[in-house]
Order: structure tokens, then C-alpha cells, then sequence
């Protein structure tokens, strides 16, 4: 039997591996005692994802979101601001949205969105008010709703 793995090997634990990482942050009280709860508990208003983090999922708190690492999936909260090098990859469903950094392949539903200068957006919008900054790069569809949080309802 060989020491080395094969090729074919390597690629099914890493995928396995993949699998694994891939995480579900949900929250429905701010209050539980929850690894997620304890994390936030020290301002009680938002949760704050660092430059050095990197979230594979669905990230949904009832709380405002600071988000400075990387989101490939889907963030529902109360709202959100994505900071210059943030970068998300999916959807967010909030009240208020405010992208400085990087929005691709995804949807944007909220009753206000603002585009900052210096971001780039690559998304569908669903919104009630819109402000695009000069120098925010915007790229996709971009609807007007009454009630664009309805269009996505939660699973």
C-alpha cells in the first residue's frame, strides 16, 4: 500500500474537507447564549465579520451587519454596510444597504440602497429608494418595489 495519497484521493478530502467549513449562522435572539450571541453581545447591535474572515453560507441575525472579510452566500439582517475590501458573493436581504466594496453575482433587496463611491456592484436590486455616489461602479437590473424584502422570504 503506498504512502502517497493519489491525486483522485487528495481531491475527495478536500472536497469532503470543503463540505465541512461550509457554515450556517442563524440568530434569532440576541439575548441566547449562543457562540454567535456571545460574539456580538459586546455592543448588542451588530455583528461585526473581520477582514480576516471568510463565511461560506447563509449568515441571518436580526441585528445590523459590519462586514470588512468575504461572504459567499446569503446575509439577511436588520442592515448592513459591506466596507471598502469587503466582498460578497450572493444576496443580502436588509432595511438599508450600503456597499463600499464588492458585490458580484448576487441580489440586493432593501428599502434603501446606497452604492458608495470607489465600490463596485454586479447585482440585480430590488429597492424603494436608490442612491448611486459618483465614482460607485453599478452593473446589473435594478427594479423600484413598494415591498422588496417580500420577494425574498425567507426558506
Amino acid at each position: 500500500m503506498s504512502a502517497v495519497a493519489s491525486a483522485s484521493d487528495r481531491t475527495k478530502a478536500k472536497s469532503e474537507y470543503d463540505k465541512q467549513r461550509r457554515v450556517k449562522i442563524t440568530m434569532t435572539d440576541a439575548s441566547s447564549t449562543s457562540p454567535l450571541s456571545r460574539m456580538v453581545a459586546a455592543n448588542d447591535q451588530a455583528l461585526v465579520i473581520p477582514a480576516t474572515a471568510r463565511i461560506e453560507g447563509l449568515v441571518a441575525v436580526p441585528l445590523d451587519v459590519d462586514l470588512w472579510g468575504v461572504v459567499d452566500g446569503e446575509i439577511r439582517c436588520r442592515q448592513i454596510v459591506l466596507h471598502g475590501g469587503a466582498q460578497l458573493l450572493g444576496t443580502i436581504v436588509a432595511e438599508r444597504v450600503e456597499v463600499f466594496g464588492l458585490v458580484r453575482e448576487g441580489v440586493i433587496a432593501a428599502r434603501r440602497i446606497r452604492i458608495g463611491s470607489g465600490c463596485d456592484v454586479e447585482a440585480d436590486l430590488y429597492y424603494e429608494e436608490l442612491d448611486i455616489e459618483e465614482g460607485g461602479l453599478y452593473e446589473g437590473k435594478s427594479r423600484r418595489h413598494d415591498d422588496p424584502m417580500t420577494l425574498f422570504p425567507p426558506d
